[in-house]
């Protein structure tokens, strides 16, 4: 979406930071594939738990889906179901998808406030295995949900752009 013309270069600085969430993300698996199989390792082999390794591989789980969520959305690669929308014409489309993309800010927008009002109690806590603070723990969450935000902003504005150009004739 960046690369079009007349673009903010505010967006090409969100899509130099969603390449920087991509590759934390893509750590993070890893990271998450190693504890796996640590953890499998010392149970078949050792009869052992490992709490902390337990507690890590949720940490990288929480990373991976909220730090790729904007970068799959800034792709369109999102799970979408398309069925009617495709049937609808190109101006209709632009405002279905633009009634979508509000309503994922609304959805974000909700799911930020409830964050603040959770962790303005929850933050001080930390974490059983490792005594991570919940701030830490849950960052990967709040920085993924920002970023998503900002993804669908950037679609809502897209579509508006579509419906004007089909409104004014130009095709896309």
């Amino acid at each position: 979406m960046s690369d079009e013309p007349g673009v903010s270069p505010l967006f090409g600085l969100f899509g130099k930071m969603c390449e920087a969430l991509e590759w934390v993300a893509i750590r993070l698996l890893l990271i998450l594939t190693l504890l796996l199989v640590i953890q499998v390792g010392a149970r078949n082999f050792f009869s052992i738990g490992l709490p902390w390794a337990d507690e890590l591989s949720r940490y990288c789980g929480l990373g991976i889906v909220f730090l790729a969520a904007p970068v799959l959305v800034r792709r369109n690669l999102q799970v979408r179901v398309t069925l009617f929308v495709e049937m609808m014409p190109p101006t209709m489309q632009a405002f279905a998808e633009l009634f979508a993309s509000l309503a994922v800010n609304l959805f974000c927008l909700a799911f930020m406030i409830s964050a603040y009002l959770f962790m303005s109690h929850a933050w001080r806590f930390v974490t059983p295995a490792i005594g991570m603070p919940n701030l830490v723990f849950y960052l990967p969450a709040l920085v993924g949900i920002l970023f998503f935000w900002f993804a669908a902003m950037e679609q809502a504005i897209d579509c508006v752009r579509r419906i004007k150009s089909a409104r004014n004739g130009v095709a896309r």
